[in-house]
């Protein structure tokens, strides 16, 4: 969850929060469209905040949706190996 540290305002990620906080967190640059994607798949109740149970809630129900774990596919920049924080968000 390391990349939610990078909230400004409780822990919650805006936009242009998003950006930096990747590329500090994971090492990928995110474009703007892949950040508007990102927050309208994430931001269940758009309020141009991400929270960590926003992105929990759709992880699982993703999970639910396809009957096998998130984690055993590439998810493209998630599956990175310096986004180590994201198999514990998962568990």
């Amino acid at each position: 969850m390391a990349i939610f540290a990078y909230g400004k305002v409780n822990g919650m990620l805006t936009k242009h929060d998003l950006t930096p906080a990747a590329q500090h967190v994971c090492g990928v640059e995110l474009s703007d469209r892949v950040v508007e994607v990102i927050f309208h798949v994430f931001d269940t109740n758009e309020d141009g905040n991400l929270s960590s149970e926003e992105f929990l809630r759709a992880v699982q129900r993703r999970e639910n949706n396809i009957h096998q774990p998130t984690m055993r596919r590439s998810v493209g920049w998630l599956n990175s190996k310096r986004c180590s924080w994201l198999p514990q968000m998962i568990l």
